[in-house]
């Protein structure tokens, strides 16, 4: 809980179409990645979970077998992630990535 916290404070916002992102720098031999969706974003709890899901499958279908630079990731899902194609989704989640490759 403190690692969350102190991400979201400190962390460098991105925003992504489906998802917004907040990543710090990590001393860690690997990327940590968490995914958190707000009542703000959805009242429901099914349609929370339907976005959580979406991303984390997203997120491991595009960071199997690849490195990546050392960073804990916070995920924030957006709306627009429950409805979108999962298609769309991968590729907003392949994007980003590419860009943590190259500003690393």
């Amino acid at each position: 809980r403190y690692l969350i916290t102190k991400v979201l404070k400190k962390g460098v916002p991105v925003r992504r179409s489906f998802f917004y992102v907040k990543l710090l720098p990590s001393r860690r031999a690997h990327c940590r990645f968490t995914v958190i969706v707000s009542k703000k974003t959805a009242p429901h709890a099914v349609d929370r979970n339907r976005i959580r899901r979406r991303l984390y499958e997203a997120l491991t279908e595009c960071i199997s077998g690849k490195s990546f630079p050392c960073y804990d990731v916070i995920v924030l899902g957006r709306p627009t992630a429950l409805k979108a194609p999962f298609s769309a989704l991968t590729e907003d989640v392949n994007s980003f990535l590419r860009s943590l490759r190259v500003h690393s």
